[in-house]
């Protein structure tokens, strides 16, 4: 008795397994009769190339005979098939998970015909508004934090951190270019390469096609003459124009004004090299201050009157926070090397105001240019300390 029931039991089991692997099966064959030249096959997509199509004689018929739309099922004869056999035998695979639903990205009542071309109207919500940046196409990048910090011996206190660069079109005759930043980096860049990215530079600058307007970090370079070959970091503002001549448009006359506090003071350093020592060679200050902080980028390395190149790759590397400069080995250093060395480094004993303007003028006769440049300490403002009006006064009874 047990054993007919679990006869019966498996039985059942199995017809269910093999009805439900029939019902999930995708394999479909179907006799059809050609009465025209398009006959439906089916109503599920067939799969492409998944069929066998054989003639009332049992023969497979060439797929150059026929023509199958798989989307919509549809048998679509060629080359009068018809004619050769009144129906046909196939066997096909269909998607039996894909169901014949018609998808679009918008809805068709929104369709505006204008013209040859069809568009669509934008819908606009809060967010695809115009702000003042995709407006003004700028491209922006950068970061902002805020913190907390706390400790065992101090109390809480919040810090906040902004890194922020901005380039684009302000309007169709003004760009802007700016890096901003809070946070006073007291590191300087490697000078291992001959390229140097300067953490530490910030500023903001409008400029079109004349003029250009600088405020903040920018450095004041040779300008056109043969006099005046300076290279000074400042900060503070900087304008430059140039105005074309009404009479002679191939005359034009440009101006250059520039009021900012210098971030170093320059100094010159002349050595003798030492015979198969190729570093490291010490800086000091114009006073012979032993431990200076040389500007990046601010050094003009030279032996025997030529003018060397940064770089591993090259001729030198120098350390900026140390003052330390090493040659390499394409740039050999004896006893008869004249090293000349420019450059500027950190001295905060007083304010340092610069003002220059350079002029120049330009027509079919020639050139004209007028410079100048001013750089002076500001006395009555000391940074490393203040004095009181009598150790002021001490000071000037003593005489040099």
């Amino acid at each position: 008795m047990n054993l007919n029931r679990f006869s019966i039991f498996t039985f059942l089991i199995t017809f269910s397994m093999m009805a439900f692997a029939q019902e999930q099966s995708n394999l479909r064959k179907k006799n059809l009769l050609l009465l025209s030249d398009t006959t439906q096959i089916d109503s599920m997509v067939i799969v492409p190339h998944s069929e066998i199509v054989y003639n009332d004689h049992g023969e497979i018929v060439s797929d150059s005979m026929y023509l199958i739309d798989y989307n919509q099922s549809v048998f679509i004869t060629k080359n009068g098939l018809e004619k050769t056999t009144s129906s046909i035998l196939i066997t096909f695979r269909v998607f039996t998970s894909l169901q014949q639903s018609k998808y679009s990205h918008r809805s068709a009542s929104q369709v505006i015909l204008s013209g040859p071309v069809l568009a669509y109207p934008e819908n606009i919500t809060k967010t695809d508004r115009n702000t003042f940046y995709n407006e003004n196409q700028l491209d922006r990048r950068g970061s902002i934090s805020r913190g907390i910090i706390m400790g065992n011996n101090q109390n809480a206190s919040v810090s906040s951190n902004l890194n922020l660069q901005i380039a684009g079109k302000l309007s169709d005759n003004m760009n802007i270019l700016a890096a901003i930043t809070d946070d006073n980096i007291p590191i300087q860049p490697d000078g291992n390469s001959q390229q140097l990215q300067e953490f530490d530079k910030v500023f903001i600058q409008l400029y079109n096609q004349k003029t250009k307007l600088i405020a903040g970090d920018f450095e004041i370079t040779k300008p056109a003459g043969y006099f005046l070959n300076i290279n000074k970091k400042g900060q503070g503002g900087l304008l430059n124009t140039r105005i074309p001549l009404k009479k002679n448009p191939s005359s034009s006359f440009e101006t250059t004004i520039s009021g900012a506090i210098a971030k170093g003071q320059f100094c010159r350093k002349t050595f003798q090299g030492q015979e198969g020592n190729q570093g490291p060679y010490k800086l000091t200050g114009c006073e012979n201050e032993l431990y200076i902080i040389v500007l990046a980028g601010s050094e003009r390395i030279y032996i025997n009157g030529q003018l060397k190149v940064r770089g591993k790759e090259n001729d030198y590397t120098i350390d900026y926070n140390t003052g330390e400069i090493i040659f390499t080995a394409s740039c050999t250093i004896n006893k008869d090397s004249r090293i000349a060395v420019e450059f500027e480094y950190s001295e905060k004993s007083y304010a340092r105001f610069m003002i220059s303007t350079s002029n120049l003028l330009k027509s079919d006769k020639g050139s004209f240019w007028i410079n100048v440049f001013s750089e002076h300490d500001s006395k009555n403002q000391s940074l490393g300390q203040d004095l009181t009006a009598e150790q002021k006064l001490i000071l000037s009874q003593t005489g040099d």
